[in-house]
């Protein structure tokens, strides 16, 4: 898909991150990011319906836009973590950011939602799982640190399946603030991407 409007004709689809569909205010919407933005439109017609100015030194998004209560969190590679409510009014959509920091960010995994909170993979200090208040961006709790490039998440009610880049599926769930890891398994000796 290329967007079109002033100042970002023809920009494409970045690289690895995958488009979502979502609800905002009862409204579908297509959201994913550009090169240079992020955007949402209306997925019949094409129409662009708000952006939000998202460049990055990678220029390689992967992270898949995430949502928690209609509220937009955006990550990448140096950026940091951000929020953003979008919002209508007067029938045009508008974008707020709500916070935004570099204590963690993701570069190559999404994260989920889990007993409230965002659970996360962030690529600083060699890797680790963070915990986070979606309303206030506060990082609640920090795994160790060193534990691999990236994860692939997925959570089931305050439980989350983490599997690691080096073969290791993590079961565990969110508890007072926290992660308490239930078991481990080994799923292989080579490096894994999915």
């Amino acid at each position: 898909m290329v967007v079109e409007g002033p100042g970002h004709e023809g920009d494409g689809p970045a690289l690895g991150a995958s488009p979502v569909i979502t609800e905002i205010e009862g409204r579908p919407q297509l959201v994913f990011k550009t090169k240079t933005m992020m955007v949402g439109v209306h997925p019949r017609t094409g129409k662009e319906l708000w952006r939000i100015p998202f460049e990055v030194a990678m220029d390689n998004t992967i992270v898949t836009p995430f949502f928690v209560d209609g509220v937009l969190i955006t990550s990448d590679y140096d950026w940091g973590i951000a929020a953003w409510a979008i919002q209508t009014h007067d029938r045009d959509w508008n974008v707020r950011r709500l916070w935004k920091h570099r204590d963690v960010a993701m570069f190559m995994s999404t994260p989920v939602l889990a007993g409230g909170l965002v659970v996360g993979f962030s690529h600083f200090r060699r890797g680790q799982l963070f915990l986070l208040d979606p309303k206030s961006g506060r990082v609640l709790w920090r795994g160790k640190p060193r534990s691999g490039e990236h994860a692939s998440l997925i959570s089931r009610g305050d439980e989350v399946l983490v599997f690691t880049d080096d073969g290791s599926l993590i079961v565990g769930k969110v508890e007072d603030n926290g992660f308490r890891e239930l078991e481990t398994y080994r799923l292989g000796s080579s490096t894994g991407w999915s």
